[in-house]
């Protein structure tokens, strides 16, 4: 468990973001965000996703495209599933 809070911190002290955008996803209020992370120093891999609250607790969805050639036909399609995903999110079965 260590090991994932360690390298999660490292991504996002590495990671570069827009300016955070308030939004309503499936009815939940959410933040939306889009940038990109540094792979070790040797490139920006593009990262977008959404953060929300459920029950007290944070969940987030997050898409990365970790590629180094960082191709915009996968980036949109990475970008457009987890739109759908997060556009269905519930908190009931």
């Amino acid at each position: 468990m260590q090991q994932h809070l360690q390298a999660a911190t490292y991504m996002v002290l590495k990671s570069k973001l827009s300016p955070l955008k308030k939004v309503t996803v499936a009815g939940r209020d959410s933040i939306k965000f889009i940038g990109t992370v540094n792979n070790d120093d040797e490139w920006d891999c593009h990262v977008y996703g959404y953060t929300f609250i459920i029950n007290n607790k944070a969940y987030a969805l997050i898409g990365l495209v970790s590629a180094k050639e960082q191709d915009p036909e996968m980036i949109k399609e990475i970008d457009e599933r987890i739109d759908k995903m997060a556009a269905t999110i519930r908190t009931t079965k």
